[in-house]
């Protein structure tokens, strides 16, 4: 079987068989979905850090995904974050109602995260991109009790709304330029176009959409409100997973860029750049 068909499978029985825990067991029991978790993303780090040594070059969505040295090593980091953030989570938690749905949140997020890693279309970007983040916000808001929390849920789920129909918007622009959301083969052909208004205010979409998913200066506004109001687990995950999962997004589209471009320096982009670090 495909490797990475194989964690995308795991990862997909546990997001959608831990909540079960929610209304099947009994309340003493639900503790039990968090080491059900970490045994779903220990085992898909495997099944990926084992493809890293043996890579398969031909996935099972050979047009969706593709298996390469960049995608293992960002599904590894971002898993593994995720399965920090889980095990920690397990004394946070332990006594919480709704441990079960916390953790299936996760592991939608986790798997979102697995796609996006090794993902050669724009469609499956936009697709991985939000079963990653719509978990991420319920989970910034997920201590309800706290006024803080509940309104980073609500300013994050807003503006990453907003992001989401702005990096579709770029996408649809894209396609109809190309005639396909392979992100090579639109880059190719944009490349093979006059430049026109059409490929500016795609780009500046693309560049605004992945701006906001990366927290990237001037798109970086939701991340105070929502880094103090989540609890201290999803923080983590919001600083040190699902930014790198965006980062692995943004780098293939910049390569593919690469190949048919000569990307210069720009002063406004270096200078982003370092606010950024800042």
């Amino acid at each position: 079987m495909d490797l990475i068909f194989a964690a995308v499978v795991v990862l997909s029985a546990s997001s959608l068989g831990i909540p079960l825990f929610q209304v099947a067991a009994k309340r003493e029991k639900r503790w039990i979905s968090g080491y059900v978790l970490v045994v779903a993303l220990l085992s898909a780090l495997a099944i990926v850090a084992f493809n890293s040594v043996a890579p398969q070059p031909d996935p099972a969505f050979k047009n969706l995904l593709i298996s390469d040295s960049l995608g293992n090593f960002f599904a590894i980091v971002t898993l593994s974050v995720s399965l920090f953030v889980a095990v920690a989570s397990l004394e946070a938690l332990r006594k919480s109602d709704n441990l079960p749905i916390y953790c299936g949140l996760l592991s939608f997020a986790a798997l979102g995260m697995l796609l996006l890693s090794f993902t050669q279309d724009l469609l499956m970007l936009f697709v991985s991109w939000e079963l990653m983040s719509l978990p991420t916000y319920v989970l910034a808001g997920f201590d309800k009790k706290r006024v803080q929390s509940n309104e980073a849920s609500v300013k994050y789920a807003i503006l990453g709304a907003m992001s989401s129909a702005i990096l579709l918007y770029a996408i649809s622009l894209t396609y109809g330029l190309t005639g396909t959301t392979q992100i090579i083969p639109a880059v190719r052909a944009i490349a093979a176009q006059p430049f026109s208004l059409a490929t500016s205010i795609a780009i500046l979409l693309f560049v605004a959409g992945f701006g906001f998913k990366m927290s990237i200066v001037p798109f970086h506004m939701w991340i105070p409100d929502a880094y103090e109001g989540a609890p201290t687990t999803v923080s983590t995950l919001l600083a040190a997973a699902t930014k790198k999962a965006g980062f692995v997004a943004a780098i293939r589209v910049l390569l593919a860029a690469t190949t048919v471009y000569v990307i210069t320096q720009n002063p406004i982009f270096t200078m982003a750049n370092i606010l950024a670090v800042l």
